[in-house]
This record gives structure tokens, sequence and C-alpha cells, in this order.
């Protein structure tokens, strides 16, 4: 099941994944889900739900990058409401709904920009109101409110004993296109661009250590934890009482309760 913003772009992704299926079971279905919008993020879930259909995977996988100071339609700085609030929605309510089978994964895609970048992350200031906005430092804070987010979660995953597994990684530099909108990361990457073709990775690479982290066995003892290159990583927000600050900060604003 795939969930996109844009029909378009949703049609030629479902189509090329059916054209790259090699098992004669596999299917793929779009659902409509944009994460800039609360609305069509319950709107999704709701379809969903009616499928009956339960997942064994999570990917949060939806994201924006260093874009121009903006507001989602529910009034959050872009890039914290869609790579993370949105994710944070669009995770609460599958699990209400009892979407994830027990013993699935949520695995959230954070990114090494965090270190990059630490002090964008202000618990009092998140939708960046309070301070000169700064579209690297706002990327970096999404990305580690990805890596909290997961450390919560998997606290309350161990409450609940279901075997479930919550877990963020860092892709790698793929060439995708995130950076497709007008932003910084754009034009810096269009300036590098040889380069960065030459040490980024494909796709299929880039999607590596999602995989693992989605389906190797000995990750089940690794709740909670974030993930380069196939390994643990230490992220730079590793903190319990943060992530539990976080949590309840995202459920006020989000208006859903786990």
């Amino acid at each position: 099941m795939l969930l996109c913003r844009n029909a378009k772009t949703a049609a030629e992704s479902e189509k090329a994944a059916k054209a790259a299926a090699s098992h004669p079971n596999f299917r793929v279905e779009t659902v409509a889900c944009d994460l800039g919008d609360m609305k069509t993020i319950r709107d999704c879930v709701s379809v969903l739900e009616a499928s009956k259909e339960r997942f064994d995977v999570l990917f949060l996988n939806a994201g924006v990058m260093m874009v121009g100071e903006g507001k989602t339609k529910d009034g959050f700085e872009t890039q914290i409401g869609v790579n993370h609030f949105g994710h944070f929605l669009l995770t609460i309510l599958m699990l209400k709904a009892n979407l994830l089978k027990e013993g699935g994964r949520v695995v959230a895609l954070s990114s090494m920009a965090q270190k990059y970048w630490p002090k964008g992350f202000k618990l009092d200031d998140l939708n960046w109101e309070k301070r000169p906005y700064s579209s690297s430092e706002a990327y970096a804070a999404s990305k580690s409110a990805n890596t909290l987010m997961v450390q919560e979660l998997q606290r309350r995953f161990d409450a609940e004993g279901k075997g479930r597994i919550a877990t963020a990684v860092h892709p790698g530099f793929v060439r995708t296109k995130l950076v497709r909108e007008e932003s910084f990361a754009k034009y810096f990457l269009f300036a590098i661009y040889p380069l960065f073709w030459l040490v980024s990775l494909s796709p299929v690479q880039g999607v590596q250590c999602s995989l693992y982290a989605a389906t190797a066995p000995e990750v089940a003892n690794m709740g909670g934890k974030y993930f380069e290159n196939l390994k643990p990583a230490t992220p730079t927000q590793n903190s319990p009482e943060v992530a539990a600050i976080l949590w309840r900060i995202s459920e006020e604003k989000t208006g859903v309760k786990y």
C-alpha cells in the first residue's frame, strides 16, 4: 500500500512497482495522503481501515528537505509539520485502528543532518516563531523529532508486550527527487551535482537500511534505535525525557493520543 500526495506520481509509482515485481502474488495499491494536511491523513486511515488490511511494516518515508519558510495547512512550520507531526498523526491513527499487526514494525526515515545542525531543535519553538528561520536547521530539527518519536513509541510498545518494534534510519545520500521543491538544498546540489552523483546512492542502495530495520531478526532486540549503514548509531537527541515531552506536544498539536 503506497500513500501518496500526488495522483500523477502515485500512478507512476504503482506502474513501476508492478513492472519490477517478480512474485506472482504481488499487488500494490495507492491511497491519497498529504502529510501536510491532517484532514487527508485522517481520510487516508479511514480508507485503510475500510480495506480490512493489516500491515507488517509502516514506513514513515514522506518528507521535505530544506524548503523555504512556510506553513502546512494546519499551521505548522512546513518541515516539522510534514516530517514529524504528519507522521505522528498517521502512526497513532493506524495504531488506534489496529492496522499494525502484532510483531509489526514502524520504520521512520530520519537523517544524519541532525548531527550537522543540532541547534535547530527547540522544544519551545518547533514552529520557528521566536527566532530567525533556517531551512537547514529546521530540516535537521524535524529529523531529530523522528528519532525521538521512535524512542517514546518503543517505550509504549514495550509496555503493550505485542512484540512491535519502532526504529529510525539514515538511508544515506540517495539520488531521489526529495529536493524537487525550490529550496536551498536544490540549488546546492545543482552546484555540486557531478560530485553528488559520484558519492550518492541509487534508490536500490538507499533502501537497504530501511529494509534491514524492517526485516532483520536481530533488530527485534533493538527497538527504539537509530541506524546508519546497517548499524546502530547515536542520534543527536537521545533522551527519554525529551522524547516524552515531544510526544506530549505532538498529542496536543495533532489532537490524538495513544
